[in-house]
Parts: C-alpha cells; structure tokens; sequence
C-alpha cells in the first residue's frame, strides 16, 4: 500500500497517509484535530488548501470548480496522488 507524506501548515507538521484513504480520515486517525462534520464534502468544515502535490478529488457539493482550480480541497473527500502533499489549513 502506497503511503504519502501530508506537511501540515502552519506548522508543517508531516504525517504519513494511505492512498486508499481520504485525508480526514487518515490524519484523525494519526490524532490531528480537524474541524469537520459530514463526512462526504457539503458542510465545508474540512476545506484547505493545497500548496504542492496531487490529489484526487471527489466530485461533491461543498466546493466549486472555480475554488478547486484555485488549489481548494475537501479533506473529507480527497486522497492522494503524489509522495508528498503540503497543505494549509484555512481559519474562518
């Protein structure tokens, strides 16, 4: 099973994710506090920012093409693709 290098800003703390996983899932499994609610990408609680990597990313209500295309994720349904992913959490 391949695994991915998550580094986590501000802090840039580094977990190691599944494939096989969505993100959310993955890093509170390894204990990191997440805001999130639903689960399958409509509450928008779990929305950051992707700085460097790939994803896939399901095709759901919470986010739009246009903020997609700006480098917006849904952790809640978002699994990796590259060997390293850097993302940034994004406060209200």
């Amino acid at each position: 099973m391949r695994k991915s290098n998550v580094y986590l800003n501000p802090i840039k703390n580094c977990y190691k994710v599944s494939a096989d996983k969505e993100l959310l899932q993955s890093l509170i499994e390894q204990g990191v506090e997440l805001e999130f609610q639903c689960h399958f990408g409509s509450c928008r609680m779990c929305v950051v920012r992707l700085v460097n990597g790939q994803v896939y990313h399901h095709q759901v209500p919470g986010i739009t093409d246009e903020e997609r295309e700006e480098g917006y994720i849904l952790l809640c349904s978002s699994k990796p693709r590259s060997e390293v992913l850097e993302i940034e959490r994004i406060y209200p």
